[in-house]
């Protein structure tokens, strides 16, 4: 998982795990400051080819610290917060200043998908990833946002404890593939695919295309019109191209 933040003061995040190459596509098409925990051989050498602007925990580790009481492996245990990450990115140089458009398009009037032509009842979301993992989400229409669940527990938030939430869902299906004898993975991200738009207890067929790593992802109605995001937060799932999610009334 990789969570963007703007505009943000959040106090705990975490934990902060190793970069892997294919974050960094995600980070170049958003200009964000990429905050990880060690790296993957293709990332490492990636990051500075692309001039990716990075805070990398184990060198940076005023900047980080351990929770050793959540009972998890060490791996699992490096947090950091925004008042932290902007500290290190000040001293480093790295500003805000960007020319970059937000990825998606959100829209302060609040849309519904029930009216256009393929649209599918979905209170009840599942995204299979692999025979061990599935993400779910259970829309409640008192609140209108979907709640987030992984393989049938409630994902709370380590703060607040608290289950997340989210207004929006996005399903992009994109194959991905071994590289190494460690089963590191590549995505097949750079290209075109197909995939799904949810929000208000509906799901609609889209396409995605990306030309290139630094290229911002564009998300399409089968028509070829960009689609526009209710306001709110948004979850990005990108599910194995052999994986079929569900939706349920």
């Amino acid at each position: 998982m990789m969570a963007l933040f703007k505009d943000q003061t959040t106090e705990r995040i975490g934990s902060v795990r190793s970069s892997r190459h294919y974050f960094l596509d995600y980070v170049l098409e958003n200009d964000a400051i990429y905050v990880h925990f060690g790296w993957s051989p293709q990332a490492q050498s990636d990051i500075p080819a692309l001039g990716i602007n990075n805070i990398n925990g184990i060198y940076d580790g005023a900047g980080f610290w351990r929770d050793r009481t959540l009972g998890v492996a060490y791996e699992h245990t490096a947090y950091t917060n925004i008042e932290k990450v902007a500290a290190i990115a000040k001293s480093r140089g790295y500003t805000r200043d960007t020319n970059k458009e937000l990825l998606l398009n959100y829209s302060i009037k609040e849309i519904g998908l029930e009216k256009i032509e393929g649209a599918i009842i979905a209170n009840s979301v599942t995204i299979p990833y692999s025979q061990t993992h599935t993400t779910s989400y259970q829309y409640n229409p008192e609140t209108k946002m979907y709640l987030r669940a992984m393989n049938g527990y409630a994902h709370l938030d380590g703060v607040t404890k608290q289950q997340y939430t989210t207004k929006n869902i996005i399903i992009q299906k994109v194959r991905n593939y071994s590289i190494d004898s460690y089963g590191r993975q590549t995505l097949n991200n750079i290209g075109n695919g197909t995939g799904y738009y949810i929000t208000n207890g509906y799901a609609i067929p889209i396409t995605w295309s990306k030309a290139s790593r630094s290229a911002q992802t564009k998300y399409q109605y089968q028509d070829g019109t960009e689609i526009t995001v209710n306001d709110g937060n948004t979850f990005i799932q990108i599910e194995p191209i052999n994986m079929t999610p569900t939706f349920l009334e």
